[in-house]
């Protein structure tokens, strides 16, 4: 058509105009933003934004243009206009990742300058009190208090259950297992959490107890350890076969399940706050370490296999935080997560 006499370019043939518009606004749809027929821009605009890439909610943050050839500002965050001048300052309300734009332009309508600037916006207030661990007998009673500032509202859940909504915290523990303190604080702008731990022991003493059976294998002792929901879990070795067994019993230490381990070594287990077990198994014969997850039925749920270099007669520990497990066999310590999954080990000499 370019070709064609100037009364013709206008003419089109049946259908000819329609594809023409469906290529451009499909096909060749960046030829619509193209600035190739514009008139060339001549004052020319350069130069640069300030701002800082990390901010907390509630405190302003200064932005600023430096440079030459600019007279009009638009600064928008995430696509919102908040200011025309150079120098603008801007309350960030909530935590998050944001884009911030800079339209810039003068008298010439051809020269405009663009550029785009990321900041990560951090909640401006820390969750945390004391204390974070307590171990305490049953019937006593701790006070929570809250090393937070900048707080309007706290929130206190023992297990998940809200327990008080103030700065501090008095609570008496009336059962001998282990409890998750929450605390959640807030303001206009956010909130935060922060979980602590509370290990509640027998107000008569030691809550470990021990009981012997008779089993086909020979006698079994067992060393037993309180876990959630007023249950039990006993470890031990088969008095005339270096085998392990594991037996969970409830709060009137009836058996809920057993599990033997064919391997020859001990056994030593940890409850897990939501009714699950997790057992640190070593085997004399190849010096081999198993750990092993079982849930509250006793099936398993996952299963870790170690070789390690130095046998240890009876050496396997096991020890539970609020998150993970501590094992150790021989000199070699490790610690994982509850899911199984390792976060670091450490060798120590070992005699």
């Amino acid at each position: 058509m370019d070709y064609s006499p100037f009364e013709c370019q206008f003419a089109f043939t049946k259908g000819q105009s329609e594809r023409m518009r469906l290529t451009i606004e499909n096909i060749r749809e960046s030829l619509l933003q193209s600035e190739g027929c514009l008139s060339p821009c001549l004052s020319t605009i350069s130069g640069s934004i300030s701002a800082p890439t990390e901010a907390v909610t509630g405190e302003k943050v200064n932005l600023s243009f430096s440079g030459a050839g600019a007279t009009t500002y638009v600064w928008t965050v995430n696509g919102t206009q908040i200011g025309t001048s150079a120098t603008p300052e801007y309350v960030f309300t909530a935590p998050g990742t944001y884009t911030i734009t800079l339209v810039a332009g003068n008298q010439d309508a051809n020269c405009i300058y663009k550029t785009k600037h990321t900041i990560t916006v951090k909640c401006n207030i820390l969750a945390d009190f004391n204390p974070i661990v307590s171990v305490v007998k049953e019937g006593e009673s701790i006070r929570f208090t809250s090393t937070s500032a900048g707080v309007k509202d706290y929130v206190w859940k023992i297990d998940g259950t809200p327990a008080g909504s103030g700065p501090s915290l008095d609570y008496t523990f009336t059962q001998t297992r282990d409890y998750l303190v929450q605390l959640q604080v807030s303001n206009e702008y956010c909130s935060q959490i922060k979980t602590g731990k509370v290990s509640v022991q027998n107000a008569c003493g030691d809550s470990i107890w021990q009981q012997y059976y008779t089993t086909e294998k020979g006698g079994l002792r067992l060393v037993f350890r309180e876990g959630s929901m007023g249950s039990y879990l006993g470890t031990g070795l088969f008095i005339w076969d270096p085998k392990s067994a594991a037996i969970k019993f409830n709060s009137k230490h009836e058996i809920l399940w057993s599990k033997y381990f064919d391997v020859d070594g001990s056994c030593e287990g940890v409850n897990i706050n939501d009714g699950s077990s997790i057992f640190n198994i070593q085997d004399f014969s190849d010096n081999k370490e198993y750990l092993i997850k079982l849930d509250e039925l006793g099936i398993m749920q996952w299963k870790k296999e170690f070789i390690f270099a130095k046998k240890g007669i009876n050496s396997d520990r096991i020890s539970y935080f609020i998150d993970d497990v501590l094992v150790g066999q021989s000199g070699h310590i490790i610690r994982m997560s509850k899911d199984g999954i390792i976060k670091w080990s450490k060798i120590y000499p070992w005699f």
